[in-house]
């Protein structure tokens, strides 16, 4: 196990009934960072959160960072760069209603805020 989403204090365990949620894992590099976005849920939101590897390793301790990248209505989320050059956050939102679509922020402003 590299880390339990019942450990952050932004948690909150889905439905009400102590089940907390990993999902969606995407690791990536940032500044020699080993790093993963995840979804989970927060005050019954789905949201994006991130963890780095103390030592850049996936074996190394995994520390879970106490602000979400996204706070609500987002969930499986990776990074991609656009042709020309940019990083970009996609996830799908809102979530579970029809009108779910893909949701593109430029990546630097949510790493800014972390």
């Amino acid at each position: 196990m590299l880390w339990s989403a019942d450990t952050p204090s932004w948690r909150c365990d889905m439905n009400g009934k102590g089940a907390f949620v990993t999902d969606g894992p995407f690791l990536f590099r940032r500044n020699n960072t080993l790093c993963c976005i995840w979804s989970s849920f927060s005050k019954n939101e789905y949201v994006e959160a991130i963890a780095f590897s103390d030592n850049g390793s996936i074996f190394g301790k995994w520390i879970i960072g106490e602000k979400l990248l996204l706070d609500s209505n987002g969930g499986h989320g990776m990074l991609f760069d656009t042709f020309d050059g940019e990083q970009m956050f996609i996830c799908h939102s809102p979530n579970k209603t029809p009108e779910e679509r893909p949701k593109l922020i430029p990546a630097k402003q949510l790493f800014d805020k972390i």
